[in-house]
């Protein structure tokens, strides 16, 4: 097919496409399930109302696989080869996947904004019939950041050819308690380094306040503060700060208006002698908060100013009541795992079309490893 029969064909979507995989049993006592594929931000718009209850009824509401965030990053991020992957069983919808094309393969739609992929699939089978439905020659499928707490269950990957990279070990805190018991629990070192940083604070005669902010009128202020100060760390150095007036500022504006409209988001701001400290964002829905930005002065480092602020946001969420858990989503190290209750690994996952790949893959990493035997004569 040509690009542009591709894009044809795409505009309106693929046609049903392949069976999920599964025993006869299964396939009689259920109506076929089949992909289509259609332009991203225009099938999350189609579906906005089948993605809802998906991530409802699959992930308990999650905030980063909510329509909200995801039809913000396609607003933003999305380009003619980001689609959406859809599987339709009878008149339900039972899976919804964002996708980019490459040559080749395809892998998951993840914009450097999003800390998982958004894998709303209801039974694991779905997913390995996923990529013998994708259109085009097809090598491989990479799911990048999954989230074992909300994708398919890994064990369906390892019957399949696939193989598995750590990108990065997050913390959680269960809020199901109260904050007193749940500081008290924590390591002894973590503990006596916070209280020492409050302790340095005060005999240094600073002056500290801590505020909650979550009214529309709010958040804007709230975050250009927060972009200002992002822009004087090594964030901007590197070219990551978000910055107003750019693509990243407007996803993070454009977010933000979303979840207000919800009372979905706090910016929880520490100061210190009235100066901007340290500054964390904050969105939920489904009972869930995740930290979602996080910035602080860097020239205030000798009170640790992102410690300070982590256990006054923390003691406000578990009085806040408003989620069960809070959700880091974070690259830890082994300081900042003091913090969770629990821990777990976000991983990059590929799936090949079928085992002969992945043995022909394997087979020729072999080869590149192996020194090439010297010629006699």
């Amino acid at each position: 097919m040509t690009h542009t029969n591709f894009r044809a064909a795409v505009s309106q979507g693929f046609g049903p496409s392949q069976e999920v995989a599964g025993s006869s049993q299964t396939r009689n006592a259920r109506a076929r399930a089949r992909w289509s594929v259609l332009p991203l931000l225009s099938g999350l718009e189609r579906y906005q109302a089948e993605w809802t209850a998906l991530n409802q009824r699959l992930n308990q509401g999650h905030p980063l696989t909510s329509f909200d965030f995801i039809h913000a990053l396609a607003h933003q991020f999305a380009d003619p080869t980001d689609w959406l992957a859809v599987c339709v069983r009878g008149q339900e919808v039972v899976g919804a996947v964002p996708l980019k094309r490459l040559p080749m393969r395809w892998c998951s739609f993840l914009p450097a904004q999003a800390q998982m992929s958004a894998l709303l699939i209801a039974e694991p089978e779905l997913l390995c019939s996923l990529i013998g439905a994708l259109p085009g020659p097809t090598v491989c499928l990479d799911l990048l950041a999954v989230d074992p707490h909300y994708g398919p269950a890994l064990d369906t990957w390892a019957r399949r050819a696939s193989e598995s990279a750590l990108h990065a070990t997050t913390l959680n805190v269960d809020l199901r308690g109260g904050y007193a018991e749940y500081w008290q629990s924590r390591s002894r070192s973590l503990r006596d380094d916070v209280k020492n940083k409050w302790n340095r604070l005060r005999k240094d005669g600073r002056v500290h306040a801590f505020q909650a902010l979550s009214g529309p009128d709010d958040i804007p202020a709230a975050l250009a503060r927060y972009a200002a100060m992002e822009g004087q760390s090594w964030k901007a150095e590197q070219g990551t700060a978000l910055t107003l007036g750019t693509a990243q500022g407007d996803f993070y504006a454009d977010l933000l208006a979303r979840f207000t409209k919800s009372g979905g988001v706090t910016v929880y701001e520490l100061t210190i002698d009235k100066e901007l400290a340290a500054s964390e964002i904050v969105i939920r829905s489904g009972r869930m908060s995740v930290l979602l930005k996080t910035a602080h002065d860097a020239s205030l480092q000798r009170y640790a100013p992102g410690y300070l602020l982590d256990q006054l946001v923390l003691e406000s969420e578990f009085n806040l009541g408003a989620s069960d858990v809070v959700e880091f989503y974070t690259s830890a190290n082994e300081a900042k795992l003091r913090w969770g209750t629990e821990q777990r690994d976000i991983r990059h996952l590929r799936l090949y079309r079928n085992a002969a790949i992945a043995w022909l893959v394997k087979l020729w990493r072999q080869i590149k490893r192996e020194p090439v035997a010297a010629t006699a004569g």
